[in-house]
């Protein structure tokens, strides 16, 4: 069965940060493009292999992300994942659902842009970080290099609606099953607590 087509407009890029450089979103093995795919409405964000450099595992790591990730999506707060398409040049990638937020993780060393994000971080942005990692845990999955953003604007995402300050989840190629890890998480979660607190501390918030 042939997969759905794509056709890549440019790799989606950081926002420009006042007095740094414009960052392209080309750390790894793969990148993130905006893009078309033939059957779906309007862009989509389209994850595939690197147009620089092929690693010789780089369509077996996107479609273990993408099988993964579709699991996960019923689990936590995330984009929607629509399908394995053919980006062209014998790869393939996949496509998702955009969102508009701030990937605290990709910020923290720009102090002037904390100070924006931190304002979206209130008392239920860290009870829904924590509760969605411990659904998860609960049904066998080890989280790790756990990526996330605090969305920025009101949108629905995966059939859900979200508002300015909660949490999404993406990037979750490193997630696995415990028995395949072990016991990693308690540590985990309590370092991503403790990260929000003390982005929730440095900037004003609101609830």
């Amino acid at each position: 069965m042939s997969l759905p087509k794509a056709t890549l407009i440019d790799v989606i890029s950081s926002p420009r940060i006042p007095g740094r450089a414009r960052i392209p979103g080309r750390a790894g093995k793969v990148l993130v493009y905006r893009g078309l795919v033939e059957g779906l409405e309007g862009e989509v964000a389209i994850k595939g292999e690197r147009d620089d450099y092929r690693y010789p595992d780089g369509q077996t790591m996107l479609e273990r992300e993408f099988h993964l990730s579709q699991k996960l999506s019923g689990l936590i707060s995330t984009p929607r994942y629509f399908s394995m398409v053919d980006i062209g040049e014998e790869s393939t990638g996949f496509a998702m659902e955009r969102f508009n937020g701030r990937s605290i993780k990709d910020l923290i060393l720009f102090d002037e842009y904390i100070v924006r994000v931190g304002e979206l971080i209130t008392n239920s942005t860290l009870a829904q970080l924590k509760a969605q990692l411990i659904i998860a845990y609960e049904r066998g999955y080890n989280p790790f290099d756990v990526q996330y953003i605090v969305l920025t604007e009101p949108q629905i995402l995966n059939g859900k609606r979200f508002s300015p300050g909660d949490i999404v989840f993406f990037d979750l190629e490193l997630w696995r099953l415990r028995s395949d890890l072990g016991e990693y998480f308690p540590n985990e979660l309590q370092r991503l607590l403790e990260q929000l607190c003390r982005y929730k501390q440095r900037c004003k918030t609101h609830d």
